[in-house]
């Protein structure tokens, strides 16, 4: 009885919501920062181009690498040492942890 009775108050509240998710989405198809990045010329393939993020892993799944990024504090958990220099777990991105680097 107490769970029948918890359904229906737990299913009263929650209606408006389920209303909302079933209802259909305009898509939009406003400009991206990818399309913007596109539209100066941005070419993944640019050896020249250097790729600065501060999630490397979604650079990457992105724009197809990240060479370098920043991560100000608890990065140890997300890099390792290879040699002089840090690198994310996921990626070969280089870790700036502070100025110089």
């Amino acid at each position: 009885m107490a769970a029948g009775l918890a359904l229906t108050a737990f299913g009263a509240v929650l209606w408006p919501d389920i209303v909302s998710a079933a209802r259909p989405r305009a898509v939009s198809r406003a400009p991206t920062w990818l399309d913007d990045l596109r539209a100066k010329g941005w070419q993944p393939n640019n050896p020249t181009a250097l790729v600065l993020a501060e999630a490397p892993l979604v650079t990457a799944l992105y724009l197809g690498r990240a060479d370098f990024y920043i991560h100000p504090e608890g990065y140890e958990r997300y890099a390792y040492q290879d040699g002089a220099v840090a690198r994310s777990l996921y990626t070969p991105a280089v870790l700036l942890k502070q100025a110089g680097d």
